[in-house]
C-alpha cells in the first residue's frame, strides 16, 4: 500500500479535478490512481478532500465518518491498555508513545481505503456508477424524504422511519460489498465441485455424530380471521392424542392434509424465526413415540410425535451443497478483497489530514 504525502498533481491543479465515469476494464488488474482518475465524477467545489484511494476522492466529511465510527473501539482500546479515562485532553494526550487521535486517524484511514477499494472494484464489475460521497449524501436525503412520505400515507416501514448519514453510508457499503462477492461468484471467483468437496472434508468432523430426528406432523393451518376456529380444532386433537387415540388416527381426522413425515438434524444452525427451530425444540424433550403439545407457528398449529432418533448421523455432502458454497465463497472474496485494499495506490493530503480533529 503506498501512501504519499500532500500531491500537488492530485490537489491543486483544476485538471485534477475535473473527471469522467466510465467502466474500468480488468477485474484482476492492479488499481492505478492514473488510470482512474480521468474517470471519476468531481466533487463539489471547496469540499477538501482527505485522501484518494486508487483515484477515488474521500472528502473530508466522509472521512469524518470513519473517524466517528472507529471512535469506540479507539476509546476501549486505550482504556483497556493503559487504563485511559475519558476527558476534555483524552484524544491529544499520550499514553506510553501512542496518542488516541493519531490511532483514531489511522485507523479510520484503513477503513476508509477499504470503502473506496470496495468501491472501485464494484466500479469494474458495473454494480455502481457514482462513488462520490456527494451521491450518497443525495441518495440519504431520498430515501429519508420517501420514507417520510410512506409513514404519511400509512404505508408499512421497514426498518428506521428514517436514517442518520452514517447508518446509511455504511449500510450501503455493506450492500455493496454482498452484491460485489455474488456478482464475483458468477464469475473471478466461482466455487468449484471440488472446492466444495474440500471444505467438507475439512469440517468432517462436525458433520459427523450428528443428532437426526424424524418425526410425525399434524398440522392445522388459518388465516387471522381462522384463527380461533383453528385453535379449537387442534385442542380436539390434542384431547385425543391424550387419551391414547393414534396419532395417525387423528391425524386423519382434524389435519386437512393428513399426517407430514419429516426430519431434521438437530445441531444445524438456524435462525430462531423458522418454523423449524420451533419444531427442534419441541421435538427435543420427546421419546420415540410421544407427541408434543401444540406448538403455534405464526400460520398454522402443529403437533409432532417422535418417531426415530439416529444420534449418529452423517450429515450428506448433498444437504450442506448451498452452505458450504456460501462459505467457500466468502472466504475466497475475503482473500481477494485483502490482495485488493494491499495493491491499492493511496495518495494522502496530508496537511488536510494533520488538521483533523477528534471533534472534527
Amino acid at each position: 500500500m503506498n501512501r504519499s504525502g500532500s500531491n500537488q498533481r492530485f490537489f491543486n491543479t483544476a485538471e485534477s479535478r475535473i473527471v469522467l465515469f466510465a467502466v474500468v476494464i480488468g477485474v484482476v488488474a492492479v488499481i492505478s490512481i492514473v488510470g482512474l482518475r480521468a474517470l471519476l465524477p468531481p466533487e463539489p467545489q471547496g469540499e477538501e478532500i482527505i485522501l484518494e484511494v486508487g483515484g477515488l476522492p474521500v472528502t473530508n466529511a466522509e472521512f469524518v465518518l470513519y473517524m466517528e465510527k472507529e471512535k469506540g473501539a479507539v476509546t476501549n482500546y486505550f482504556n483497556v491498555t493503559y487504563g485511559a479515562e475519558d476527558s476534555e485532553a483524552f484524544w491529544t494526550e499520550t499514553f506510553g508513545a501512542e496518542r488516541p487521535i493519531d490511532k483514531l486517524k489511522q485507523q479510520a484511514m484503513d477503513e476508509a481505503v477499504k470503502g473506496k477499494t470496495l468501491q472501485l472494484l464494484a466500479i469494474e464489475q458495473g454494480l455502481a456508477a457514482d462513488s462520490s460521497f456527494r451521491s450518497f449524501a443525495e441518495r440519504w436525503e431520498k430515501n429519508n424524504a420517501e420514507r417520510g412520505e410512506s409513514k404519511e400515507q400509512g404505508k408499512a416501514i421497514f426498518g428506521l422511519a428514517q436514517y442518520d448519514l452514517s447508518q446509511y453510508y455504511f449500510y450501503s457499503l455493506s450492500q455493496l460489498r454482498l452484491d460485489l462477492e455474488e456478482k464475483l461468484g458468477e464469475g473471478a471467483l466461482m466455487v468449484t465441485k471440488d472446492e466444495v468437496k474440500e471444505r467438507y472434508q475439512f469440517h468432517a468432523a462436525k458433520f459427523e455424530n450428528q443428532t437426526q430426528i424424524t418425526f410425525n406432523e399434524l398440522s392445522v393451518s388459518y388465516s387471522h380471521e381462522e384463527r380461533k376456529a383453528a385453535g379449537e380444532k387442534i385442542k380436539l386433537a390434542l384431547k385425543q392424542l391424550d387419551s391414547g387415540t393414534p396419532f395417525a388416527e387423528v391425524g386423519r381426522k382434524y389435519g386437512k392434509d393428513g399426517i407430514r413425515q419429516s426430519s431434521l438434524v438437530l445441531e444445524q444452525q438456524a435462525s430462531p424465526l423458522k418454523a423449524d427451530t420451533l419444531l427442534k425444540q419441541a421435538a427435543e424433550t420427546l421419546k420415540i413415540g410421544e407427541h408434543s403439545a401444540i406448538i403455534d407457528q405464526g400460520s398454522s398449529f402443529s403437533i409432532i410425535q417422535l418417531i426415530d432418533k439416529n444420534e449418529q448421523y452423517a450429515v450428506p455432502i448433498a444437504s450442506l451443497e448451498s452452505q458450504l458454497l456460501s462459505e467457500v465463497l466468502h472466504h475466497k472474496f475475503e482473500r481477494y478483497f485483502e490482495e485488493k485494499v494491499k495493491a491499492v495506490d493511496i495518495a494522502v493530503n496530508q496537511e488536510a489530514f494533520d488538521r483533523l480533529k477528534a471533534g472534527a
